[in-house]
């Protein structure tokens, strides 16, 4: 038997954010409604490390065998790394038709910058991402504890 392409890899992910959101609740032509409002920040750094390209072999008996060694012909290093930072802000309301159904409607407007490293080329490459978006839908809930 032979076992080839000795795979190492390390991932190391730090995340800090914080949200903040503050609701408002009140009548609305008689129907309950609530408004919440607020803002999501995140940084994300990631790092990969390995020991690509993979390599080495070895023969193996399929009973009996010494596990033997580990063959690392590249060495393990740091290969690539990227920081996320993340802002967005935010507004969803939702409003009780009935007792049972609520029409929920919002929208999110997310920034997002990407900074990829790869250690090994020496390069970098910076994107960002500005994109609204948003949603509505009725909310029915059957029982107490369950909604559709």
């Amino acid at each position: 038997m032979n076992r080839f392409d000795y795979i190492e890899l390390l991932h190391n992910q730090e995340q800090y954010g914080n949200r903040l959101d503050a609701s408002l609740r009140r009548t609305l032509f008689g129907m309950d409604n609530t408004l919440t409002i607020g803002t999501d920040v995140n940084r994300v750094t990631f790092g990969r490390t390995s020991n690509s390209p993979y390599g080495g072999s070895s023969d193996v008996p399929l009973t009996g065998f010494d596990p033997g060694r580990f063959i690392n012909l590249a060495g393990t290093c740091p290969r690539e790394s990227s920081t996320t930072n993340q802002v967005s802000v935010f507004a969803e309301d939702r409003l009780a038709l009935t007792p049972k159904v609520a029409l929920v409607t919002g929208m999110r407007f997310d920034s997002i910058h990407l900074t990829r490293r790869d250690l090994v080329q020496r390069t970098s490459n910076e994107r960002s991402f500005n994109q609204p978006s948003g949603r509505a839908g009725l909310v029915y809930q059957p029982v107490a504890d369950v909604s559709l």
